[in-house]
């Protein structure tokens, strides 16, 4: 029998190498022949896919999504590192994007990379796989090069939630069939929409914690600004998908242009 001890040591030996706390940005996360990536670096790339997605990847993802950096960029640190310059670019353009200027780039870099083109495509299937799940693309057009993601179709959900609470009726009560039907009305819209009706549709969900706060923390005047000039549907106190539902069947490009107006401007934010 061999002793537990061994076992032990060969578990060991066949484990996978840990990845370095990364806690802290300065950290180095892999060297080879005298150059270093740090965290940081790494971390810029699971930031573009945070704004992008609207949405962080979950933890497990992004602990993947880590180590396969990692490996990539020790098997070829030269052309790694090229990679991570575009992505710093990106970062920093979506970072200071906001309106349906910055709407209308992050949809068509989420088309780019569903599609396997622009700096966030890659030819990693597994890396592939993490930006799918976490952006989660629910329709796109080849025609206008946009696409609409799960976080943009949640935007539009928390937005009708807001303005019927807004209204005095309370935020939404969806079942999850209430949901589907508005998921695939909201991918109608957009599968039918112009390009100006698209990018609205695009407007909302990556921006949503940006409009919430600001909100929040407007004052007595500006939200009445809103209220008064937003095409808002009756609050139908019983009918929480009918509301919805309303709403979606407004001029939604309008929705967008007066909130952003009167409220905005937004930022699309990284919490990576």
């Amino acid at each position: 029998m061999i002793p537990i001890i061994f076992l032990l040591l060969a578990l060991a030996a066949c484990s996978p190498e840990p990845l370095p706390d990364c806690l802290n940005r300065d950290n180095v996360l892999a060297e080879k022949d005298g150059a270093k990536l740090s965290c940081e670096v790494a971390a810029n790339a699971t930031g573009v896919l945070t704004l992008l997605a609207g949405r962080s990847p979950k933890e497990v993802d992004h602990q993947r999504m880590t180590k396969i950096l990692r490996d990539r960029w020790l098997e070829d640190p030269k052309t790694m590192d090229e990679w991570f310059g575009d992505v710093l670019v990106l970062k920093n353009e979506l970072w200071g994007a906001n309106g349906m200027e910055g709407a209308e780039k992050r949809g068509h870099l989420v088309w780019q990379a569903q599609a396997g083109k622009g700096p966030m495509s890659v030819a990693d299937p597994d890396l592939g796989n993490i930006f799918s799940r976490t952006m989660s693309v629910w329709s796109s057009s080849d025609a206008e090069e946009l696409a609409l993601t799960e976080m943009d179709i949640e935007g539009w959900i928390f937005y009708s939630s807001l303005c019927r609470e807004v209204q005095g009726a309370g935020p939404l009560n969806l079942s999850v069939s209430d949901r589907v039907v508005l998921y695939r009305d909201l991918r109608q819209h957009f599968d039918e929409g112009n390009r100006r009706q698209k990018v609205a549709l695009l407007a909302m969900g990556p921006y949503w914690r940006h409009i919430r706060s600001r909100w929040q923390s407007a004052s007595y005047e500006e939200q009445q600004g809103w209220i008064k000039k937003a095409p808002l549907p009756p609050p139908m106190t019983e009918n929480s998908l009918g509301y919805a539902q309303a709403l979606l069947k407004s001029d939604l490009a309008s929705h967008t242009d007066i909130l952003h107006t009167t409220l905005g401007p937004f930022a699309m934010r990284s919490p990576i």
